[in-house]
């Protein structure tokens, strides 16, 4: 976007599990809630990521639960894209394009998830209409978070070189001629991994 900064709502599955778990409430209609609130505050301003007028809504893992996709696609106002997540994101019902995350080899904390992007990008290709948001990390280690438990998922940072390498990866599959749409950069602030960042 020319380096300019912009945000954009991202529905995770957390904001739904109080509906799920609450007697006739009905997670369809929390997620239309959710998203008619997030237009009605968020989505005019003028930071707000947007292609072609639509402005974009990520979800993440929100398919944890059955949802009428159709039902919210007639019934969020402002007529958003939806972009979900991974390779799947580009086949999902209502979609218009797919977001990588990042992907943790709990069996190989040298693994930098290189293979997960090739994947993503690789399966980008087929989908040109879609629109691709890739990832770049520094690597990943929730020890320190409250919610990791006692199997924490750590991805070793290599001294900056994962950080480094995730972001080349992108270069293995766009170009000036053939444009990644955007990138994101994943990061947790749990245990201060964004602020590293920043």
């Amino acid at each position: 976007r020319g380096g300019q900064f912009v945000f954009a709502v991202m529905e995770d599955v957390g904001a739904l599990n109080k509906c799920a778990t609450t007697t006739g409430c009905d997670v369809t209609q929390q997620l239309i809630s959710d998203l008619t609130y997030a237009y009605n505050t968020y989505m005019s301003s003028p930071a707000y990521m947007t292609n072609n007028g639509h402005p974009l809504v990520y979800f993440f893992g929100v398919d944890k639960y059955t949802i009428d996709w159709n039902t919210v696609r007639q019934s969020v106002p402002g007529n958003p894209y939806f972009i979900f997540q991974g390779t799947s994101g580009f086949t999902h019902a209502q979609s218009n394009g797919s977001f990588s995350w990042i992907s943790v080899n709990t069996s190989n904390q040298d693994d930098e998830g290189l293979a997960y992007l090739d994947n993503f990008f690789n399966t980008a290709q087929n989908y040109p209409n879609d629109l691709t948001i890739g990832s770049a990390y520094a690597g990943f280690n929730n020890s320190l978070a409250s919610w990791a438990g006692s199997s924490p998922k750590i991805m070793k940072q290599h001294c900056g070189q994962t950080w480094m390498d995730t972001f080349g990866r992108t270069g293995n599959h766009y170009s000036t001629t053939n444009q990644l749409y955007a990138i994101q950069l994943v990061t947790w602030n749990d245990y201060e991994e964004g602020t590293e960042i920043e």
